[in-house]
C-alpha cells in the first residue's frame, strides 16, 4: 500500500511523462461531436486573466465576463459541450498565487456556476449552446458517473498545473510602472536572469509547493486530471489552459488515454482522488427575513448576506469599521442599479495619504472576504428568491469593488435621488431583518465628498498616433468613404520612402532562376527547348554535356513512371495508352448549349431511319425508292456473310465454354469462367444489336447455365442446415434471373425453367417481357428442368428476401439517361452539372465518394482543350498524391497537337518539383500555395492569368484546415474565371453555397450548388472482437480456401453494427448523411414496430408489404430510399421526444455483447517501438489480431482492404509485423509440410538434369507498345514446364496476399525499380502488403498505388492522406486502431474508399480495436461545419501592391484588388462588415508604411517580395523584416568571413532564427528543453517592432470605435445579458458615459471595470479587450510574441548543433513521422531568406539601413554630401554580403545535417 507522499509523487512522475500534443481542437478533433468541460478548470483558467481586479477591488462582473468571452468563443466555432462543477474541486478555481482572496474567487465561483445555471431550461438543457451544465461532489459519485456515460463526451476540456507558481494579477502600482525602454543598455549581463531562472526551477521541482491557503496544490490538480481521464472507458483530456484562439481554430494540446503513459494504473491513487476540498462554513441558523417579489436578485443577496453578517450568531461583537462599511456597501448596491458600467469605469484615489488609503484598503479587503464567504454560503442554500436555477438577472454583478473602494476613500458627493431612495430601501430591509435577529443597527448615508463622476474622468485624450500619408489611384477609389479624424493631423515623423524598390523578376526560391520559366528539375526546359544539334545554346564543355544527359535521363524516367502511373489508372493491359485525340472547334466563338432533357432522349430502333429519307422528309418530299447497285447487292451479300461467320464464332465459342465448365468439379471456378464469357460477349455484340440477334441469345443462355450452377450450390447448403451461408447465392441467381426474364431473347423453355426455380424457392418469380417469347431449345445438353426435390424454399417473401439480401444487386437508376457528352448514361444530378459547366457557369457539387464526381473535371479539362490552344484549366488538388494522380489520368485521357514549340496538354507544379512547363500547358495541376504564388505573380498578370478559363477546387473542404485553409479561402475570393468546387464531406453545404455564391457574384459568375446525398454502393459496417488468446503467439496456419460468395457477417469475431443503433444520444439529432441499407432498413422497421405504443404507432403506410407489394416486383434502390426517407421521419419525431420509445428501440437493435474492450490478459503497450533501427509493432491487439481478421476477410473474399491508421510509425510497423507473421508461419508451414517437400525435391532434381536457374537470363519487361497477346504469346514460347518457373525463395500462396495472376514477376520488379530491394517495406510488397503515407518515398508510393490497382496488392495500410481523392478504391475499409486523428470528417473520407464502382455491389466498413462507444460516435457525428477565416492579411496586401507595381497596373492585378475590396462578405458565415474591413486595410498599410515596406503610393519596398513570399508565415515574416531593418544582423555577421568565428555566427544566427520560425511552445510539464534566451538586443528590437504594431491596431479600432460604434458595450457575450444602469439623472455624466481619463474608446466596458485605462498591454489584450461590436483576429495582426515568461522547444536548435533526428522525438516531443517535414519547413524558409538577401542586392543598395540616417546631419551640424552618401550605401551593401554570406553558411550547415 503506497503511503499518500509516494502516490503524490507517482501522480506528478505520471503527468511528467505525458506527451501532449497540439491540434485544431475543432476541426482536426471534435467537429460537432459533444465535449465536456471541467467547470473549476474553466474557472481557474479564466480567472486567471491578470486584468481581473480582486485585490483591492472585486470586480465580479469582469469575471464573469471573462468566463462568458470563453464560452463564446466556443460557441462560435460551433462547439457543442456540457459544463460539469466538482465540489471536491472547488479550490482548484482559485488562481496560482492568489490563496489569501480565496474567499473572494470562491464567491465568484459560487456567482459563476448559479449564473450558468440561470441559462438553463428546467430540465437543464442550456439554452444558448445547446449542453447541460451540472454539479455533483466528487468524481467517484455514481450519479455523476452515469451521467457522464449517458452523454458521451468525445474528450474533456480540463487544466493542468502548469501555472502553478505564476503570477496572475497585475495591480494598478504595477501597471503604472511598466513603460517601454528603448535605451536599455544592450550589452547588460543576463546573469542575474539566468540565476532567477534556476531558483524558479528548483522551486517547481518540490514536491508539495507552498502555497497560501485556499489554494489547491499541484498534485491534487494532477490528481483530478489523471481521475477524469480514467473515468469509464477511459477519456483524453484537452488542456483547457492551453487553449489558443486562431481565426476559426481552436488550437490546445491532447493528453492521449490510450497512449502507454495516459492508460497507465497508479496504485493507491483513489485516496488522492475525490476527497473534497470545500471551503469553511458559517453557522447557518440564522432567520432571514421575507422579501417582496420585486427585489431584484442581486438585492435580494445583498440583504441576506448583510443580514447574515451582522447577525450575533454570526458577529457576537460589531468592530466600528463594520457599521460603517455595510452602509457603503448599501450605498454602492444603490449605485449599481444606476450607473452604466462606462460611468463605473473610474479611477481609485490615493485618498488624504498613502498609510490611510492603505489602512482603508486593508479594512475594505477583510469586509469583503467575510461578506463574500456568507454570500458563498447563502448560494448553496435553498432560499427564497434563491431556489430558482431560473432568471439570475443581476447576479452577476453583485458586488463592484473599486466603487466601493472609491466611495469609502473619496465618498459619493452629493447622491442623486433615486439613488438614496434605494439606499433608504435596502437599509431599511437590513435593520428588519437584524432586529428579527435580536440586534439594532441604523444604517446611514456615507460622508459626503467630491463628486463620483467628474468632469476630468468623464473626458477622454485624444489620440496622438497619426497616419502616414498614402494615395493610390486603385486603392483611393474604395478607401475615400474611410474618414479618418487624423488624417489631417498625419505629417510622418520619418520619410519612410527611402530605400529600393522591390521588383519581382526572379523566382522566390532561387534567385538565380530568372521568372521567365526554368523547370526545377531541368527536365522540360532540356527536353522542349533543346536547340538544334550543332545549333547556338548547345553544351560546350564536357561537364555540361553530362548535365544535360543526366537531366534528360531524370525525365524520362520520371515520365516512364508517370506513363505506367497512368496505365494503372484506366486498367490499361496491353502496356501502352489511349488517350483521346483533341481537335480545336471550328471557331472559338463556338459554345455549346445545353440540351433539354427531352431533347436528349434517344430515338428508338423502329424510329431511327436513313439520313435520306429524314432528309427528303425535311425538304417536303416523299421518301423513294433508290435502286439498289451492284456495288451495294456485294456490301449486302459480304454483310450476310460476315453475320454468319459472327454467329458461328458465337456459337463455337459458347460451345467450347460449356465443354470447358462441364468438365470443371470446381463451381465457383465455373462461374468465374462464365462471367468471363460474359464480360467477353458485352464487348462483342454491338449495343445496339436487334432483339434476335444471336448475342442476344448466347447471352441468355450463359445466364441460364450460371443459374443452373448457383442453384445446384444453394441445394447443396439447404441439404447441410446452412440456408443462412447460401442467401448470397440465391441473390445472384435473383440477379440473373432478373436480367433473363426481361431480355427480349427470353425463349418459353427458358422461361419455364425459371419458373420451376422458383417455385422451388418458394418466391414469387420476377416479371418477365411482354414480348412474344421465342421457341428455341438450348444450345447446350441438359436434362435439367429447375425443378427441386429437396425443400429448399427461402422461407419469406420475395420483398423480405430483396430486402434482406438483395440490396447490394438492386438498379441503382438516378434518372439515368443517355448524354454524348460522356461515355457513360449520367445519373439527373449529373446531367445538372454538365449543363451548368456548358452555360460557363460555376459549380459547388457535393456529392459522396463513388458517386461519380470525377467525370466533372474531366468533361472541363476537355471543354477548355477543344476551345483553342491558349486557355488554361487549373486543377487545385490539396495533396502531392492527388497532384500526381490527376495529372495521370490527364496523360491517360488526352493528348493533343500544338502548332507552337514546348507546348503541353498538362504540368505539374508543386513546391518540391515541377513536370513540363507550367506557364505553357494547358492543364496544370497543382496545390493551393502554389496557385496562389503564380495568381499574385507580377510576371503573370499580363499573359498567364488572363488565359485561365477555370479553376477546380478538389477537396475544397480543406479550406477548414488549420494550416492553409486561408488560402483555399483567398484563392475562392481572387479567381479570376468560373470554379468547380468538389467535395463529399462538408458540414455545412448550404452556408458554404451562400458564401460561394456571394463572392462568385461579385466576380459576374453565377454559382449553382448541387447535391447529391446517395452512395452508389452501399456500406455495411462491423465491429471486430478477437479472440481472447491473441497473445498467446501462435504462428500463423495459412490461408484457408477462398469462398466466391463470401458471407463477411459470419466471418470469425465480425458482428455487424446497425447504423441507427449508433444514435444512442438523441440530443445529438440524427446526420444527415446516415444511409441504411435495405436490410437496414427492415429491421428497423420491423423493430420500430415491436417497440411501438399507443401514442407514438407506426403508420400502416410504412409496411413493406403496403410498400412494395407481394406481387414478386423487383425493388429498386430508389424505392428503398423513399421508404428509408419515410423511417427517418418517424425515427426524428421519436428522437426529439423523450417519452417515445426511442432509446428501447436503440437497445433492441445495438449489440448485445456490449462494448468492444480489450481482453483482460493484454496490457496496453506503446504502440510501436524501434529496434535495430526497424520499426516494430509492440501493440498486442494490433499486432496480434490484425493478421486473423485479414486472413478472414480472405476466406470471405472481402479482399482488398486498406487499414487506416492514422500514425505514420504505426503504419510502417504493422505492415512489417504482417509480413513477419506470415514469414514465421511460412517457415514453419514448410518444415513440416510434405507436398512442399516433395515439390523442392523436384526442383533440385530438374535443377541438376537442367541448367541452373541462376543462369538462365530473368523474363525481361514488356516493350513499349507490346499488345497482351504479344507478351503472353511469348511467355508461352518460353514456358516448358511449371517446376522450371518455381523458385522456392517465393512467397508461398498461403502465406501471401499477393495476388500474381495480376502482375508477373518482371512487371513487379519494374514498379519497384529504383527502391532497395531488401528494404522491410519492398520485402512486404512482395507478400501483397504495402504501406502509404506522405512521409514515404514518391516511387515506392506510387509503386504501391499501381499494384493495388492493378490487384498485386491486396493489403495497404495508410494514414488519411490516402482518402483524400486517390483512386485506390477497396472492398473493405478497416481503421486499425483509435486516434485523435480519427474523427467524423475523416472516417468519412477513408470509408468512402470502400465499394468499389464497377467493382464491389458493397463495401465494408471495420473497426479494430476501436472502443464500441468511438465507433457508433464516428457512424452518428454529424461532419463539421466549415468555418472561415479573415483572409485580408497583411501580407496578402502587400502581395497586392508587389502585383500592381510590378505588374503596371495591369487589368488583372486591379480586378484582384476590386474583386477583393467589393466582396459583400469576406469570412464564411460571418455577416458583411464592409466598413471595418476598410478601416482594416487601411491600418494595414499604415503597418507596412511604418515598416518601410511600402512607398506613400502604394510602391513596395526593401524586402516586401522575401516578406510576402513567407506569407504562410507572416508574424515571422515581420519580424524577420525588422531585424534585416535594424542592422541587427549586419553586427551579427560582421566576422563571417573569418573562419575561427563562423561556428559560433551560425549558431548565433540559428538561435535567432529558431526564435522567429517554427515556434513551439515548451510548458513546464511538457519536459521538453527550452529555447537559449533571444539575444537582448534582438528582444529589444522585435519589442520595439510590437510596440508598434500595437500602436498601429490600436489606433484602428479606436478610431473605428468613435465613428462607428454609437451604442452601449454592456451585452455579456454568450448569456446576451445587458449588464448596468441607464445611467444617472444627475451630475454631469452624459448620456453616453465616456468613461475616465485614457480609458480607449474602443476597450470593453467589461475590462474597463478593472482600472485599465493605460490602453492595451499587446495585441492579446487587444483582441480579448476590444468591444464586442469590433471584428479583430489576432491573427490578422503579425505579432511575434517575446514574452520572457513564454519558454519556446529547442528542436531546431538542438537539431542543428547535433543533427539527430531520433533525439528530436526522444526530447523534443516532434513525431518521427513529423520530423522530415518541420525540417523541410525551416529548410524552406531558409531558401527563401537566401534569395530575398539575394535579389536585394542585386536591385541595388539601401536596403539595410535607416531612412532616418540619410536625411540626418553630421556631428558638425552640416548635411551629408552626395559622395559620402554613396559611399555609405557602399559599405552597407558589403555590411549586407556579410549576411547573406552568413545565411548561406547557416543553410549549407543545415542542409548537410538534413
Amino acid at each position: 500500500m503506497s503511503t499518500p507522499r509516494e502516490s503524490q509523487e507517482q501522480i506528478l512522475t505520471w503527468y511528467s511523462e505525458q506527451r501532449p500534443f497540439r491540434l485544431d481542437l475543432v476541426g482536426d478533433y471534435a467537429g460537432s461531436s459533444r465535449f465536456l468541460i471541467h467547470g473549476d478548470s474553466l474557472l481557474r483558467y479564466c480567472f486567471s486573466d491578470p486584468r481581473i481586479d480582486f485585490s483591492p477591488g472585486f470586480q465580479l462582473l469582469h469575471a464573469v465576463y471573462v468566463v462568458e468571452q470563453f464560452l463564446q468563443n466556443l460557441v462560435r466555432q460551433k462547439c457543442e459541450f456540457d459544463i460539469v462543477f466538482l465540489e471536491q474541486d472547488a479550490a482548484m478555481c482559485v488562481p496560482s498565487g492568489q490563496g489569501a482572496a480565496a474567499k473572494k474567487w470562491l464567491c465568484a465561483r459560487a456567482v459563476v456556476m448559479r449564473h450558468l445555471l440561470g441559462l438553463c431550461r428546467d430540465n437543464g438543457e442550456a439554452k444558448e449552446f445547446g449542453g447541460e451544465m451540472k454539479e455533483f461532489a466528487s468524481i467517484r459519485e455514481s450519479a455523476f458517473l452515469e451521467w457522464v456515460t449517458e452523454r458521451r463526451p468525445l474528450f474533456i476540456l480540463a487544466a493542468d498545473a502548469d501555472d502553478i507558481g505564476v503570477k496572475t494579477t497585475m495591480g494598478d502600482d504595477e501597471e503604472e510602472e511598466e513603460e517601454w525602454d528603448e535605451d536599455d543598455d544592450d550589452d547588460d549581463d543576463s546573469e542575474d536572469e539566468e540565476e532567477e531562472e534556476e531558483e524558479e526551477d528548483e522551486s517547481d521541482s518540490e514536491l508539495e509547493e507552498e502555497t497560501d491557503s485556499g489554494e489547491a496544490k499541484k498534485w491534487t490538480i494532477v490528481a483530478t486530471l489523471y481521475g477524469l481521464m480514467h473515468m469509464g472507458e477511459g477519456y483524453n483530456i484537452a488542456l483547457i489552459n492551453r487553449v489558443e484562439f486562431v481565426d476559426s481554430k481552436i488550437f490546445t494540446y491532447i493528453c492521449e488515454y490510450t497512449s502507454r503513459v495516459g492508460c497507465k494504473r497508479i496504485p493507491g491513487i483513489d485516496s488522492l482522488i475525490g476527497v473534497e476540498t470545500k471551503a469553511p462554513r458559517l453557522d447557518s441558523r440564522v432567520e432571514l427575513p421575507a422579501l417582496d417579489d420585486t427585489i431584484s436578485i442581486r438585492e435580494r443577496l445583498t440583504i441576506y448576506t448583510l443580514v447574515r453578517l451582522l447577525s450575533p450568531s454570526c458577529s457576537p461583537t460589531l468592530p466600528p469599521p463594520v457599521v460603517g462599511l455595510a452602509s457603503i456597501y448599501l450605498l454602492h448596491t444603490a449605485f449599481l442599479k444606476h450607473l452604466s458600467l462606462e460611468e463605473r469605469q473610474l479611477n481609485i484615489p490615493h485618498g488624504p495619504g498613502p498609510s490611510a488609503a492603505k489602512l482603508q484598503k486593508a479594512e475594505l479587503d477583510h469586509f469583503l472576504g467575510q461578506l463574500a464567504e456568507c454570500t458563498t454560503l447563502l448560494l448553496t442554500r435553498s432560499l427564497p428568491g434563491l431556489d430558482s436555477a431560473q432568471n439570475t438577472g443581476d447576479l452577476c454583478d453583485f458586488v463592484d469593488g473599486r466603487l466601493l473602494l472609491r466611495l469609502l476613500i473619496q465618498g459619493a458627493g452629493d447622491i442623486p435621488g433615486n439613488v438614496h431612495a434605494d439606499f433608504t430601501r435596502l437599509s431599511g430591509a437590513v435593520e428588519e431583518g437584524l432586529r428579527m435577529c435580536g440586534r439594532e443597527i441604523t444604517f446611514s448615508v456615507p460622508a459626503g465628498g467630491p463628486e463620483l463622476l467628474t468632469e476630468t474622468e468623464l473626458t477622454e485624450k485624444p489620440s496622438t498616433h497619426t497616419l502616414l500619408p498614402f494615395s493610390n489611384p486603385i486603392f483611393d477609389s474604395h478607401l475615400e468613404s474611410i474618414r479618418l479624424d487624423i488624417d489631417t493631423l498625419a505629417e510622418g515623423p520619418s520619410d519612410v520612402d527611402d530605400g529600393s524598390v522591390y521588383r519581382e523578376e526572379t523566382r522566390w526560391h532561387n534567385s538565380k532562376k530568372p521568372l521567365t520559366y526554368t523547370s526545377a528539375h531541368k527536365r522540360t526546359a532540356v527536353v522542349q527547348n533543346r536547340p538544334p544539334p550543332g545549333g547556338k545554346g548547345q553544351p560546350e564543355t564536357k561537364w555540361e554535356k553530362i548535365q544535360m544527359g543526366r537531366a534528360r535521363k531524370s525525365e524520362q524516367r520520371f515520365l516512364n513512371q508517370m506513363q505506367r502511373y497512368a496505365a494503372s489508372l484506366t486498367d490499361a493491359t496491353d502496356g501502352g495508352l489511349h488517350p483521346k485525340l483533341i481537335i480545336c472547334d471550328a471557331g472559338e466563338d463556338r459554345k455549346r448549349k445545353p440540351a433539354k432533357e427531352n431533347e436528349r432522349k434517344p430515338a428508338k430502333e423502329s424510329e431511327r431511319k436513313p439520313a435520306k429519307e429524314t432528309a427528303n422528309k425535311k425538304a417536303g418530299k416523299p421518301a423513294a425508292k433508290a435502286p439498289v447497285s451492284k456495288a451495294d447487292k456485294i456490301k449486302l451479300e459480304n454483310a450476310e456473310k460476315g453475320a454468319l461467320k459472327e454467329v458461328k464464332a458465337l456459337t463455337s465459342g459458347w460451345r467450347n465454354v460449356c465443354l470447358a465448365v462441364q468438365s470443371s468439379r470446381d463451381d465457383e471456378q465455373s462461374i468465374t469462367r462464365l462471367d468471363e464469357h460474359l464480360k467477353k460477349l458485352r464487348e462483342t455484340v454491338p449495343k445496339n444489336a436487334a432483339d434476335d440477334h444471336e448475342g442476344r441469345f448466347v447471352e441468355v443462355e450463359v445466364r441460364l447455365y450460371k443459374i443452373q450452377i448457383l442453384q445446384s450450390m444453394w441445394v447443396a447448403l439447404a441439404k447441410e442446415g446452412q440456408k443462412q451461408k447460401g442467401f448470397g447465392i440465391v441473390a445472384v441467381l435473383f440477379d440473373e434471373a432478373r436480367k433473363v426474364l426481361s431480355s427480349p431473347a427470353l425463349t418459353v423453355k427458358i422461361k419455364g425453367i425459371l419458373t420451376n426455380i422458383f417455385a422451388g424457392l418458394g418466391i414469387a418469380m420476377p416479371p418477365a417481357t411482354t414480348a412474344p417469347l421465342a421457341k428455341r431449345e438450348l444450345g447446350f445438353k441438359t436434362t435439367w428442368n429447375g425443378t427441386q426435390t429437396e425443400d429448399c424454399k427461402l422461407g419469406m417473401t420475395s420483398a423480405e428476401f430483396q430486402l434482406m439480401h438483395f440490396g447490394p444487386y438492386m438498379d441503382r437508376n438516378m434518372d439515368s439517361k443517355p448524354d454524348d457528352r460522356v461515355p457513360f448514361e449520367p445519373d439527373g444530378w449529373q446531367r445538372k452539372v454538365l449543363d451548368e459547366i456548358d452555360r460557363e457557369n460555376s459549380v459547388f457539387v457535393v456529392a459522396p465518394t463513388s458517386a461519380g464526381k470525377t467525370f466533372i473535371s474531366f468533361h472541363a479539362m476537355e471543354k477548355v482543350l477543344k476551345a483553342n490552344d491558349d486557355g488554361i484549366l487549373v486543377y487545385v488538388a490539396p495533396t502531392k498524391a492527388l497532384v500526381n494522380q490527376i495529372a495521370a489520368e490527364v496523360i491517360s485521357r488526352f493528348r493533343k497537337n500544338y502548332r507552337q514549340t514546348g507546348k503541353t496538354v498538362w504540368a505539374i507544379h508543386t513546391r518540391e518539383y515541377r513536370m513540363n512547363d507550367p506557364n505553357n500547358c494547358q492543364i496544370l495541376v497543382t496545390i493551393p500555395h502554389i496557385l496562389s504564388i503564380m495568381l499574385l505573380s507580377p510576371t503573370n498578370a499580363a499573359k498567364w492569368s488572363p488565359r485561365i478559363k477555370r479553376i477546380i477546387f478538389d477537396e475544397v473542404h480543406s479550406i477548414g484546415n488549420a494550416e492553409d485553409g486561408v488560402v483555399w479561402e483567398q484563392l475562392l475570393l481572387l479567381s479570376p474565371c468560373p470554379i468547380i468546387a468538389l467535395s463529399a464531406t462538408v458540414g455545412n453545404p448550404e452556408e458554404f453555397s451562400d458564401w460561394l455564391q456571394s463572392t462568385q457574384r461579385s466576380l459576374g459568375f453565377h454559382l449553382t450548388m448541387i447535391k447529391h446525398p446517395y452512395r452508389y454502393s452501399d456500406l455495411s459496417k462491423y465491429v471486430y472482437r478477437p479472440s481472447e488468446d491473441i497473445t498467446d503467439n501462435q504462428p500463423f496456419q495459412g490461408f484457408q480456401k477462398l469462398v466466391k460468395f463470401g458471407h463477411i457477417e459470419g466471418a470469425t469475431g465480425l458482428e455487424a453494427i446497425h447504423p441507427v443503433a449508433s444514435l444512442v444520444d438523441p440530443g445529438q439529432g440524427m446526420p444527415d448523411d446516415l444511409a441504411l441499407e435495405p436490410k437496414d432498413c427492415l429491421s428497423l422497421y420491423r423493430c420500430m414496430k415491436e417497440v411501438q405504443t399507443k401514442d407514438y404507432p407506426i403508420p400502416d403506410s410504412l409496411n413493406y408489404q403496403r410498400v412494395f407489394g407481394e406481387s414478386g416486383t423487383v425493388i429498386k434502390k430508389a424505392d428503398v430510399i423513399e421508404w428509408e426517407i419515410a423511417l427517418k421521419s418517424v425515427l426524428k419525431k421519436w428522437m426529439k421526444d423523450p417519452g417515445s420509445p426511442f432509446l428501447k428501440l436503440i437497445r433492441e437493435l445495438g449489440s448485445k455483447k456490449g462494448p468492444v474492450r480489450r481482453s483482460s490478459k493484454v496490457e496496453r503497450k506503446d504502440s510501436v517501438s524501434s529496434q535495430g533501427g526497424q520499426t516494430l509493432l509492440s501493440d498486442p491487439v494490433l499486432g496480434n489480431g490484425t493478421l486473423p481478421l485479414l486472413s478472414a476477410l480472405y476466406s470471405e473474399n472481402a479482399l482488398p482492404a486498406i487499414l487506416f491508421s492514422y500514425d505514420r510509425t504505426m503504419c510502417e510497423g504493422l505492415g512489417i509485423s504482417l509480413c513477419s507473421q506470415l514469414e514465421r508461419g511460412e517457415a514453419e508451414w514448410r518444415d513440416k509440410d510434405p507436398r512442399w517437400k516433395a515439390t523442392v525435391a523436384k526442383w533440385e532434381a530438374w535443377k541438376k538434369t537442367n541448367k541452373s536457374r541462376a543462369s538462365k537470363p530473368r523474363t525481361a519487361p514488356p516493350q513499349d507498345g507490346a499488345t497482351k497477346a504479344d507478351m503472353m504469346m511469348d511467355k508461352a514460347d518460353r514456358e516448358q514446364s511449371a517446376i522450371e518457373f518455381f523458385n522456392p525463395l517465393d512467397p508461398s500462396p498461403e502465406f501471401s496476399f499477393a495476388d500474381n495472376r495480376r502482375c508477373t514477376e518482371a512487371e513487379f520488379e519494374q514498379e519497384i525499380q529504383g527502391l532497395e530491394a531488401t528494404s522491410p517495406l519492398v520485402m512486404a510488397l512482395k507478400r501483397g502488403i504495402g504501406v502509404h503515407h506522405a512521409g514515404l518515398n514518391r516511387k515506392y508510393r506510387q509503386a504501391v498505388e499501381m499494384l493495388f490497382r492493378k490487384g498485386y496488392l491486396r493489403v495497404v495500410i495508410a494514414t488519411g492522406t490516402l482518402a483524400l481523392g486517390i483512386n485506390m478504391p477497396c472492398k473493405t475499409v478497416v481503421f486499425a486502431g483509435d486516434s485523435v486523428y480519427l474523427t467524423a470528417l475523416n472516417y468519412r473520407q477513408a470509408a468512402g474508399r470502400a465499394g468499389r464502382r464497377g467493382f464491389d455491389l458493397i463495401g465494408n466498413v471495420i473497426f479494430h480495436d476501436i472502443p464500441l462507444s468511438k465507433a457508433q460516435r464516428l457512424i452518428s457525428s454529424r461532419l463539421p461545419s466549415l468555418m472561415g477565416h479573415f483572409p485580408v492579411s497583411s501580407s496578402l496586401i502587400l502581395r497586392l501592391f508587389i502585383l500592381l507595381h510590378n505588374s503596371r497596373q495591369s487589368d488583372h492585378a486591379k480586378k484582384c484588388i476590386n474583386t477583393l475590396l467589393t466582396q459583400p462578405r469576406l469570412v464564411i458565415g460571418g455577416e458583411s462588415f464592409r466598413e471595418q474591413m476598410l478601416h482594416h486595410l487601411r491600418f494595414s498599410i499604415e503597418f507596412l508604411r511604418r515598416q518601410k515596406l511600402l512607398g506613400s503610393d502604394g510602391t513596395p519596398l526593401n524586402f516586401a517580395g522575401m516578406t510576402s513570399h513567407l506569407f504562410y508565415v507572416e508574424a515571422s515574416a515581420f519580424s524577420l523584416h525588422a531585424l534585416l531593418c535594424s542592422s541587427y544582423f549586419a553586427s551579427l555577421c560582421k566576422d563571417i568571413y573569418e573562419p575561427t568565428k563562423q561556428k559560433q555566427i551560425s549558431l548565433d544566427l540559428m538561435l535567432v532564427m529558431a526564435h522567429i520560425f517554427g515556434r513551439r511552445p515548451a510548458p513546464p510539464s511538457s519536459g521538453f528543453p527550452a529555447l537559449p534566451p533571444l539575444p537582448k538586443k534582438a528582444k529589444k528590437i522585435l519589442k520595439r517592432y510590437n510596440r508598434d504594431t500595437l500602436l498601429t491596431y490600436s489606433t484602428y479600432v479606436e478610431t473605428f470605435a468613435k465613428q462607428y460604434c454609437k451604442t452601449r458595450d454592456n451585452t455579456l457575450p454568450f448569456s446576451k445579458l445587458e449588464c448596468g444602469g441607464k445611467g444617472l439623472e444627475s451630475g454631469s455624466g452624459s448620456e453616453s458615459g465616456s468613461g475616465s481619463t485614457n480609458i480607449p474608446a474602443a476597450l470593453s466596458s467589461f475590462v474597463a471595470l478593472s482600472g485599465h485605462n493605460k490602453g492595451f498591454r499587446d495585441i492579446a489584450d487587444l483582441t480579448t479587450s476590444v468591444r464586442s461590436d469590433i471584428f479583430l483576429e489576432g491573427g490578422a495582426v503579425p505579432y511575434l510574441s517575446v514574452s520572457d515568461d513564454e519558454k519556446l522547444n529547442n528542436y531546431l536548435y538542438a537539431f542543428f548543433k547535433d543533427g539527430d533526428t531520433a533525439k528530436l522525438d526522444r526530447e523534443n516531443g516532434v513525431r518521427k513521422q513529423d520530423v522530415w517535414f518541420v525540417l523541410k519547413d525551416f529548410s524552406l524558409v531558409l531558401a527563401t531568406v537566401v534569395a530575398g538577401l539575394e535579389c536585394y542586392l542585386k536591385d541595388g543598395p539601401g536596403a539595410y539601413f535607416d531612412a532616418e540616417m540619410i536625411r540626418a546631419m553630421d556631428e558638425d551640424g552640416e548635411a551629408l554630401g552626395k559622395d559620402e552618401e554613396e559611399r555609405e550605401k557602399r559599405e552597407k551593401n558589403v555590411e549586407m554580403a556579410k549576411v547573406l554570406k552568413a545565411f548561406l553558411v547557416l543553410r549549407e550547415q543545415f542542409e548537410e545535417k538534413f
